[in-house]
């Protein structure tokens, strides 16, 4: 690999100055979460379902972290629905990922009571325009990476 290596750190740029050479890594990958619950757990003051749009555990403050350490920093958001995202227009973070947790399309088994005006299409109704279109009503599909270099 051109005498690149690989690191992964469970820790967090914000436990300490810099727990596994963030600041030295040429490029940092980020992840950060926000899910539906169940009614039996509370995270970040959410019983159950999301409150927010907001990344649970920190995320926010890790993300500019990691940011602040790194000039190729790539934020993989993990979460069911759209997220704030405060920190896009920091110059380190070069690009965003959308992980949604669903190992299936889940568009046959959702009940929506709103009638048409869901996902997108509440957005458009409201004229609004999300900052990234991730996941507004087209089918998942699956990609395969082989040699990386």
């Amino acid at each position: 690999m051109d005498g690149k290596s690989v690191a992964f750190s469970l820790n967090s740029p914000l436990d300490n100055e810099d727990p596994d050479g963030v600041k030295n890594a040429d490029i940092a990958f980020v992840f950060s979460n926000s899910e539906f619950g169940e009614y039996s757990i509370t995270v970040d003051g959410n019983v159950g379902d999301r409150n927010n749009s907001s990344l649970w555990h920190n995320g926010d403050n890790l993300i500019h972290a990691v940011a602040d350490a790194n000039k190729n920093t790539v934020v993989v958001i993990h979460s069911v629905d759209p997220v704030l995202m405060p920190w896009i227009d920091h110059p380190n973070i070069k690009a965003v990922a959308s992980d949604y947790n669903a190992k299936i399309d889940p568009s046959a088994e959702i009940v929506y009571k709103e009638k048409l005006l869901m996902g997108y299409k509440w957005f458009d109704a409201q004229n609004i325009t999300p900052q990234f279109p991730f996941d507004h009503g087209l089918s998942h599909t699956n990609f395969t990476y082989s040699n990386l270099k």
